[in-house]
């Protein structure tokens, strides 16, 4: 794995797997050394990977989003902040009691997420963590939680399976694909854990030019410019992230988030009309998934609108330890690039 990506959470539908795989097709239009006279666009940040590895590549800049805020944070950490980094004095003061702790994790997400303990050290080091003055160390700060978050609860996932259970000591009780998870998990609150983390974080600090918003992508993508836009949207068919991190959005925004209209059956129409505003791009490239699009209609709906199309089809893993050995094996990356060749650098 690119050691960079270490610093991204544990985020379902992340791609970095798919990014060699991604930027190896954008080469194929925009050659590798052009890259650093381009501006890469990314209108669905999610966990970072796109973003990051095209910071990581060399391109000239980077311009992402993402309307929930735990995504927001990612690029606030690692895509605009380009030296930053955390010191272990910054991870100390975590251990420290801040006198603004709300107690509001240990309020409501004990015993069903968070062991009590947990819940307390979240609650303080995130009023250390938004106390922070320096806006980069905050961001990065708030990732380090954020990740840790994610490894303590089974799968990355925030419903409530057996933390009841599991928090009571009665590990009999829990099923046997989460009982790691939640054993490991009473570790990770600890001052060598959040430090490990820490470091990891400092991984994906990158040298380069970068910057983030917090918009919904229609607009951000009719407003921004660039040279490749990457569109990666929530697949139709698939669990909606703002159901699977309902809580990191109360804890992080607090806010509960509808489900992305990308998520549900009318994908389509949302995709048609997002293809629509990206109009100015010399290259757009769409990830989707196959459970309720073919990669033919998705190739289809890119030319409508002006471009000569390649598409991409693999197999792929969509959340495995959860899915039907079935669904498994019939899903499938959908990979859209459209472009117009007489803009592209190659």
């Amino acid at each position: 794995m690119w050691r960079p990506f270490r610093a991204l959470p544990r985020y379902f539908g992340g791609k970095r797997k798919l990014c060699p795989v991604i930027f190896r097709e954008i080469d194929q239009i925009f050659p590798r050394a052009t890259w650093g006279k381009l501006t890469f666009v990314d209108a669905f940040l999610g966990g970072g990977a796109a973003s990051l590895y095209a910071k990581g590549q060399g391109f000239g800049r980077v311009v992402c989003n993402d309307l929930a805020r735990r995504s927001a944070i990612v690029g606030q950490a690692l895509i605009a902040n380009a030296r930053t980094r955390l010191l272990k004095e910054d991870v100390l003061r975590l251990f420290r009691e801040h006198p603004e702790d709300r107690h509001e994790i240990e309020q409501r997400y004990v015993p069903d997420l968070f062991s009590l303990e947990q819940a307390r050290f979240f609650d303080n080091a995130l009023a250390v963590a938004r106390a922070t003055g320096h806006a980069e160390k905050q961001a990065l700060l708030l990732l380090v939680l954020m990740r840790l978050m994610m490894a303590i609860r089974p799968m990355s996932q925030f419903q409530p399976h057996e933390g009841r259970k599991a928090f009571g000591g009665d590990l009999d009780g829990v099923s046997p694909n989460r009982v790691a998870s939640y054993v490991e998990g009473m570790r990770l609150t600890g001052l060598s854990s959040v430090w490990d983390n820490a470091e990891a974080v400092n991984d994906g600090v990158l040298p380069g030019k970068g910057e983030v918003h917090q918009s919904d992508a229609a607009e951000f993508v009719a407003e921004v410019r660039g040279d490749v836009c990457y569109l990666d949207p929530p697949y139709a068919g698939t669990m909606a992230y703002e159901r699977a991190y309902r809580a990191l959005d109360e804890i992080f925004e607090e806010t509960q988030r509808p489900s992305s209209r990308f998520s549900l059956a009318g994908a389509v129409d949302a995709l048609d009309e997002l293809l629509g505003l990206a109009w100015h791009f010399p290259l757009v490239v769409l990830s989707f998934g196959n459970e309720k699009t073919s990669g033919a209609q998705l190739g289809e709906l890119m030319a409508k609108h002006g471009r000569q199309t390649k598409v991409v089809e693999f197999e792929y893993r969509h959340m495995p330890s959860l899915a039907s050995d079935e669904k498994n094996a019939r899903n499938r990356e959908l990979l859209v690039l459209g472009f117009k060749p007489t803009e592209a650098a190659g």
